[in-house]
């Protein structure tokens, strides 16, 4: 068993009586499933980066639980199919714990730093050329068979439309 977190983004027209039924329906599933729910916080109504189900809020609910795997997949599956849940996502928190005690910095630490001022670097040395210059004398002569390609150049009264089925029925007649 390891510990998890789940975050899911509630419909935001889903009334105060929903919210809550929701959120305790999904414990009360968690529970059911041997997982043991150490936090369940409630974050109100945010903006969302981008559109979801032509929504553009949503009601975010973060659970810390203790769990199986199977009962993560279960609680997975049902959150899927359930309605007024937009999104979900379940992690296994282990691993952010375990990085945090041994120093390194989480992702969302390092995004937000204040940005550091770039270090002046030395200027880089001119570079040489790799090789000697390839002049026109050094290229062989190739004759194109497409005449296209020879550098003639077209224009639209020297190309020829090609002849179709209708165009050669109607100069029949």
């Amino acid at each position: 068993m390891h510990d998890y977190e789940l975050v899911y983004i509630l419909d935001p027209d889903l009334t105060e009586d929903a919210v809550n039924g929701l959120m305790e329906r999904i414990s009360t599933l968690a529970t059911t499933q041997g997982a043991e729910i150490r936090n369940q916080e409630r974050w109100e109504k945010r903006r969302l980066a981008y559109e979801i189900n032509k929504k553009r809020e949503g009601t975010y609910v973060v659970m810390e639980f203790h769990a199986s795997a199977a009962a993560v997949h279960e609680l997975d599956r049902v959150l899927k199919i359930t309605e007024g849940i937009l999104r979900q996502m379940i992690v296994r928190a282990d691993e952010a714990v375990k990085a945090k005690a041994k120093g390194v910095s989480t992702a969302v630490e390092t995004m937000a730093r204040e940005p550091q001022a770039p270090t002046p670097q030395a200027e880089a040395p001119a570079v040489e050329s790799p090789g000697p210059d390839i002049t026109q004398a050094d290229v062989p002569d190739v004759e194109p068979t497409d005449p296209a390609i020879s550098g003639a150049q077209v224009t639209a009264e020297s190309v020829e439309e090609p002849e179709t089925e209708a165009a050669g029925a109607n100069a029949a007649e």
